[in-house]
Order: C-alpha cells, then structure tokens, then sequence
C-alpha cells in the first residue's frame, strides 16, 4: 500500500462529487461451499441463503455474538447444481424457491432440509427466478426459452416467445418482464390473458439480471458489460458503463437512488442513478463474482467462484476488524491477472512505482506500474487516499513456457493441457494448447472433434485466454492467424503498426476445418423432461395412441445404450409416429435419441415403417407453426446417419429431403444449426464413398449454398462452409465453382455478400479496440501515456482504411453486377460509417475535457449530448444493415 504524497484535505476539494457517498467496508468472510456460488438471495432480519455447484443451498442468519453470521440449515434435493435462487415472503410465510440444472425448482422453508413440493413444467435449467411478495407469485425462466409465472405448485402462465434462454425475471407493478440469451427484455401481462406487450432491444449481449425501481422502470445487466435503465414504454432512460466484462448479477441498495453489480472483471461496483459512472469499485481475490444480493439492513453479500461469500457493511460497528482486513488485502495482493484480461501493452511504457505518489481520481481506479520486467496492479482506496495492490500481471510480453514444465496429450507435448467441465457427471474432457496457436481455432478444433455445440465457441476461446500465459497477441507469432468461421486469416495488429488483412478469397479444398469425416451427432438430452412431456401429451390423445406409465418407463430405459432393445421398445417406437403434430415433439426427441441405437436405426430405416418415418420427420421439419417440431425433425434426420442403415435411407431420400428443407421456415438458433447438420451430414457421406457420386454432391451443393442467403447465425453459416469444402475436396467440379471470379455465378455473389458481413464484423471489432484503448488512456492520467494511445489511434485508422477500401471494393462490384440498390446501401453505410468514426473522435476529446476541466457539469453534458448523436447513427447503420438483409433477395433473381 502506498501513501500519497498530496495533502488528503487539498485532494478531496476536487473530489466534491463523492463528498456525501458512504463508502462499503469489508464486515466477514464466510466460506461456505465446496465450489462456484451461483446465486445468493437475501432472507428477512438480515440473514441470506447461498446456492452452489456442489448441488446444495446453505442458509445464514446473523450471529449476536458479532458481525458474523451462523449457518442455520443445508437444503438438500437437487439432483444437479444450482443456478437460482429467490425467497418469497407472503401470508406471515418466508418460502425458499431453488432453480436447479436439473430441471426443476425445490420449494423449502427454513425448518427442514428436505423440500416441501417440487415444480416440474420446465425442461432445461432453472437460470432466473423471482418473487412477488404481495400477489405471491414465482417467476421462473429457463434455457427452454420460456418464462413461467407460479401459483403455489399450479403453473398460472407460461411465457413463450424469446429464441434464446431466459436468464432474468422479475415483477414490475402488475406485469413479468423477462431477460434473455437473445439479447432482448420482454414485457408481459399475465391476466386476464398472457400476452407479450413490448420487446426491448438495445443490448448487444445476454440479459443476465434485472432490478426493479419502480412500476414504470428498471435495470438491467448484460455480457455486454454495461447497464441500462428503461421504461415500460421501451425508452433506454440511462445508461451506466463501468465494467469491463460479463456483468452477471445486481440489486438495489435504495431504488432510483443507488444500486450494485458483480462482474467477470473481479468488481463489484455501487452506482448512483445521479451518474452514469460508478462511486465505488470493489475488488476481490475471485476469478468470477456470481452474485450480489442486498440485504435488509442494505449490507451487501457478495457470491463467488471461490465458494466463499463477501459481507459489506456501511454500518461502523460491523466492520471487520483491522486483521482481517489486512487478510483480505494480502491476500488479494497475490492474485495474479492474465495479461489476457488487461490487453495487450509494453512494459517498458508503463510507469515506474513513482506513479503512485499520485493520488487517483476516484475510489476503484486502477493503475498499473512496472517494476523492472514485472508489472503490478493498484487501486485507488479514497476512504484510506492510498493505493493498495491488487495483484501482479501473468504473461508479459515474450513470456514463454519452460520446456520442463510442458504436458504430454496423445503423445504431444503442449504448452498446457486443459480439463474441461462439459456435462456434470462426466469426466472432464482434454483441451492441448500451445501458447503461438490461436484460442478461437484451437476452441473450434475442440468443438468438432467431441461434437459439442458451436454455442460453446467463445465461453472455451475465453477460458484458453483467461487461462494460459497471456502471451501478446500485438507481437508476430510466425503464424497465421485464423478466424474459425471462415478458416481464412484475419486481422491481427502488429507491433509495428501495421495490419494484416483479411483473406476473403473463397474456400477452397484443402483446410485444417474439412475435409469432415465423421457424421455430426446430436446426443445430449432431457430425458426427464421426455418423460414428463409424453406423459402430458399422451393423456390428450385417443386410445389408440396413448401411452400408460408402464409403456413410458419402458421407452424411457432406451436412454441407457448399455441396455439390450426389446421388441415392445421397437413396437412403442412405430406407435409415436402417428402421433398428431400438436403433441409429437417429445415423441419426435425420443426418437431422435433412438435413432443413435443400431437395433433402433436399423428397425426404423430397413422396414415398412421407413417411409413413414421420413414422411413424419420431414412433415414436423417444414410445420411453419412449430419451432420445437423443427428442432427434434431436423436433429433426427442427422442422427439418421450414425449407422450404415440410416445413412443409406438418408441418401435414397435425399432429394425429397433436400426439396423440403430448401428454406428455412425459423430464425432460431439450435434450428438452423441442426438443418445445416443435415447438410454436413450428407457432405460427409458423399466423402467417404469410393463411387462417382457427382451428381448427389452437386445436388448437395446446391441445396446449401441456397441457405447461405439465408442464415447468418455463425455456427450455421459455418457447417455450411465446412459442407461446401467437404464436397470440393477432390471434386474438380465443385471446387471450380467456388473458385469462379464469373460475376454472374450464384456462389460467388453470395460469397461477396457475406465478405461485406466479415468486414462489418472487423470494423465493430476495430471500433471496440479503439474505445476500451482510450479507456484505458483516461485511466492512465494524470500522466497520460499518449505515446502508446497515439500508436493505437494510428493502427485503428489504417484498419477503418482498409476495411472502408474492400467494401468500397465490393460496392462496385454490387452495381457493376446489377445490383444497384445493394450497392445504393453500402454507399450510405460508408457514409454513415464516416460520421460514426467522426463523432467517436469528438467524443474522446469531449472526454478527455470533461475530466481535465474544473467546470464539469457543462462538460459531461457535451460528452452525454454526442454520445447521443453517435446512438443515432448506429441506429441508421442497423437500419441499412436491415435492408441490406432483405436486398439479399436479388440473388434469387439474377
């Protein structure tokens, strides 16, 4: 800890802003769980329950002895970890409610350890609930996608209509808004009929939590690290910006006046709805701070990966004693801090410990110095006016791995060798990695080869990053480096200034992403949640084709492939596929599952009933009505092909198949994905055979290069590429036609297309590096490192140069072509581009004035009026972007 030099009273005359503000101190630490706590709730007379991966939910109330708390009971029941937690106070009765990864929610009361009744209705994890104390309502979200509003144990609605999970919930006034993976926040009413009356969209991330100030607005916390209030009439109100990753969780300390947030970035930060920047930074020796509850005496207990709980108090007489204070900060002092999460720098530029005779200029900020080749990180402490270590930097620049210390996988030594957590109940999985390679394709590479979800891309990209050396990414490595949907390089800043441009030429046949060799698979599965939805729908259907519990129990044991099938599995199995579309779903998933058994597949696929099964898949997969009957359709058409049986029928089929999935009828996510795994599927088989198969590859190819005009979700339009490289290899035909410059050819136009989304991509990249670059220049005052911002502006300007050329580049191809009115909109996308890059310029150098002048007021209103200015133009630029979408068309008709 270092004491300033500077008088704290001539200090504190510029700090008048945070004269009234009561800082949060440390009250005690308390280590409850074995692992990750994912969700703390707050109970009555200051007391809070914790909820844990190790699959239990601890309650704490406040010891009397001192400002400790005492464990007063261990809930038991959940068959999985736990992902949520609310408590609900109504009719003189405290009810603890407990979403699980299994599925289900455990209701208890702090009397007994074992639930009181169980809720049953979802089929994925339980990530949000919520409670009204004065109607008594629950309010559940879940990765199904749906939100449901609970009555005691009757499900009163159910909420359905965001394409990703539901990650938050809460009540406002008379209504349920809800959060999701899919970016937006909806608002419904749930009496007298259910209905969705608004959409919010702004965030650029997942929703993770929600915070109620009123009846008319709210808070709410994204990935995108930041936080917005909002209206119920869909207004941003405000926006708060602080953070510097994933913000998952947050509460309020008084509503409309003050409130929290816990992040990826080791903070929890308290903020002023008065401000748009937060009054106090909280740092903590974690990786990961889960979650933050307010409790009724508005301390803040804090949930972390650590499996221990942070206490903070502003009352005097709680606070921890000098000791244990001393503790923490020792211990936080020793963390270390991937070079990863602070971006790439030179050590040489940063400043020496002198620096720290500079007082910050508020509580949290952060400063790093360098002592020697080591480099240290400090916060500002404005209660103390001292900075205090937070931790050394991992992975300086030019790092490498002593050689004694590398790790064998497979026969290969690597730098690290990574265990993965994929499925609880599972042995982990084992992720090589060599420090020179790129996380995003070594995180791809792992995708493919164990067939996991390309919804897992940047989660594992991240974890090699976070985890490894943290070697400078701004320093040449002797390699490409690869983006991993395209296979093709991308750009990287160099440490001389320069850029690499982006390769956009069009795939070819020789690729470390095909060919592919093996068939995708669809294998994890609910199979509780089958089993609750069959016995459902089974009870509406006719007599003729419903199941009994016995009949339903027997299906159900087809989940365990070390089981031998019986005949009346097979019998049971024919049955479902006459089950009418409304109720055929779960039936469909059980069948998809099936269908990975050779006894099954091999039943199904050889026999009478064959047609009957394509027939079926391909009736629910084009049921415009149905997202679900889609999903489970198209995943059971790919599994056809983990058997020889199933593959044969497949392609005998394949151009019914291919004529009904010609366009896809749902934007949704895990929809498209698995339709372009059908297309992977059957590329994969046209490989392996030892045939002239020609014309079945053309037909392939054909059918997915319709879909790429289609489908912009990137881990579609990446089997869809990993399909058409598939085909080429070693077919002369196919790989011509991806390499055709003719400007009349389908395929190449498409690939135009989607190079001008790449480069759209790259520039909202570039823009992000260029603002948490200035951010990281403000921080660095009073003695700004300009040189190294300088540097950043000049690699940012050479990328916009070059970006701006290519698509440029592509606009005259788009009019030379024909296609005028796409080329019309990139021309004003340029134009809009142009101003956007203008007015961000004016806004750091309203900024950098704003916090260098003595008259702030007036300063922040010029940084809050521009600000508002470059919201406009990125409306615009979404707004031609839409167009341009649906300009997409014209391919169809040229």
């Amino acid at each position: 800890m270092i004491k300033c030099l500077i008088d704290a009273k001539e200090w504190s005359q510029n700090m008048t802003k945070g004269n009234e503000y009561k800082t949060y101190s440390l009250r005690t630490t308390i280590e409850c769980h074995h692992s990750d706590i994912r969700c703390v709730a707050a109970l009555p007379n200051g007391g809070f329950v914790t909820g844990s991966r190790d699959k239990t939910c601890k309650a704490y109330l406040p010891n009397d002895k001192n400002n400790g708390f005492t464990e007063v009971q261990n809930l038991l029941g959940a068959e999985n970890y736990i992902s949520s937690i609310c408590c609900l106070s109504h009719d003189n009765q405290t009810l603890i409610y407990v979403g699980s990864n299994d599925s289900n929610i455990y209701c208890f009361s702090l009397e007994n350890s074992e639930p009181i009744h169980k809720l049953m209705d979802h089929s994925g994890t339980v990530c949000a609930l919520s409670a009204d104390d004065g109607s008594g309502l629950i309010a559940s979200g879940s990765w199904d996608q749906t939100c449901r509003v609970w009555s005691g144990k009757e499900c009163k609605a159910v909420l359905v209509g965001h394409e990703g999970a539901v990650w938050a919930t809460a009540f406002i006034g008379q209504q349920v808004i809800t959060g999701s993976a899919d970016k937006t926040l909806k608002l419904w009413t749930i009496d007298p009929k259910v209905e969705c009356v608004h959409t919010f969209e702004g965030h650029k991330d997942c929703i993770r939590d929600i915070a109620v100030i009123s009846e008319t607005n709210f808070l709410c916390c994204s990935n995108d690290a930041s936080i917005r209030e909002w209206n119920i009439k869909g207004e941003t109100v405000k926006e708060f910006v602080g953070h510097e990753n994933y913000i998952y969780s947050m509460t309020n300390i008084t509503a409309g006046l003050e409130f929290a947030t816990c992040s990826e970035d080791r903070t929890v930060r308290v903020w002023s709805h008065s401000d748009t920047n937060d009054i106090q930074t909280i740092r903590l020796p974690a990786t990961t701070l889960w979650s933050i509850a307010r409790l009724s005496n508005n301390d803040l207990a804090i949930g972390s990966s650590t499996g221990k709980m942070y206490i903070y108090t502003r009352d005097d007489s709680l606070i921890a004693k000098p000791e244990e204070i001393k503790a923490l900060e020792e211990e936080l002092s020793k963390s270390t801090v991937p070079m990863s999460e602070i971006g790439g720098m030179k050590v040489n530029e940063l400043p020496t410990a002198e620096a720290l005779l500079v007082p910050g200029k508020r509580d949290g900020q952060t400063k790093m110095v360098r002592d020697g080749s080591t480099v240290s990180i400090h916060n500002w402490d404005a209660k103390k006016f001292q900075w205090v270590k937070i931790g050394d930097v991992v992975g300086t620049p030019g790092a490498t791995i002593d050689p004694a210390n590398r790790q064998t996988h497979e026969g290969v030594e690597y730098d690290y060798v990574f265990s993965i957590d994929v499925e609880d109940g599972k042995p982990p999985l084992k992720l090589p990695y060599n420090i020179t390679e790129d996380p995003w394709t070594t995180a791809q590479a792992f995708i493919h080869k164990h067939e996991l979800s390309q919804g897992y891309l940047e989660q594992i990209a991240d974890f090699i990053t976070k985890n490894s050396s943290g070697m400078d990414l701004t320093q040449t490595t002797g390699g490409q480096n690869f983006d991993p949907f395209t296979g093709g390089s991308s750009y990287s800043t160099q440490t001389n200034g320069s850029s690499q441009p982006m390769d956009t030429s069009p795939p070819i046949a020789t690729n470390k992403y095909f060919p592919q060799t093996a068939h995708l698979r669809f294998e994890i599965h609910q199979i509780d949640g089958i089993a609750k939805k069959l016995q459902e729908f089974s009870e509406q259907l006719p007599p003729e084709l419903k199941l009994d519990s016995a009949d339903i129990q027997l299906l159900l044991k087809l989940s365990d492939f070390t089981l031998e099938v019986q005949p009346q599995q097979l019998r049971l199995i024919r049955l479902m596929l006459s089950w009418p579309k409304m109720y055929i779903f779960p039936a469909l998933d059980l069948i998809r599952l099936t269908l990975l058994l050779p006894k099954v597949n091999e039943d199904l696929c050889a026999s009478k009933d064959s047609v009957r099964l394509i027939d079926t898949l391909l009736v629910c997969g084009t049921d415009a009505s149905s997202s679900a009957n889609q999903l489970v359709a198209y995943r059971a058409i790919a599994n056809m092909f983990a058997h020889p049986v199933g593959e044969h029928l497949a392609i005998t089929n394949s151009s019914i198949i291919f004529k009904a999935l010609s366009k896809p009828l749902s934007s949704n996510k895990n929809v498209v994905l698995a339709l372009t795994s059908i297309f992977l599927n059957f590329a994969v088989s046209y490989h392996n055979q030892n045939e002239d198969n020609s014309a079945l590859k053309f037909e392939c190819f054909t059918a997915a290069v319709s879909h790429l005009n289609t489908i912009t979700e990137p881990g579609a339009v990446f089997r869809l590429l990993v399909t058409l490289g598939t085909l080429a290899t070693n077919d002369p035909t196919i790989s011509s036609l991806l390499k055709t410059d003719e400007s009349e050819d389908t395929v190449s136009m498409v690939g135009l297309v989607q190079q001008f989304y790449l480069l759209q991509e790259e520039r909202a990249h570039t823009y992000k590096l260029f603002e948490e670059g200035h951010k990281i220049y403000l921080n660095s005052g009073p003695n700004y490192n300009f040189i190294k911002f300088r540097q950043l502006v000049n690699d940012v300007t050479q990328e916009f140069k070059r970006i701006s050329v290519a698509i440029i580049a592509i606009e005259k191809k788009l009019r030379f072509n024909g296609f005028a009115k796409m080329a019309n909109i990139v021309t004003k996308l340029q134009d809009l581009e142009k101003s956007k890059l203008e007015l961000s310029a004016k806004l750091q150098i309203a900024k950098q004035e704003a916090i260098d002048s003595v008259d702030e007021t007036q300063k922040w209103d010029q940084v809050i009026a521009i600000k508002q200015k470059v919201r406009d133009v990125i409306d615009l630029v979404n707004e031609q972007l839409l167009e341009f979408r649906q300009g997409m068309e014209d391919l169809d008709t040229k």
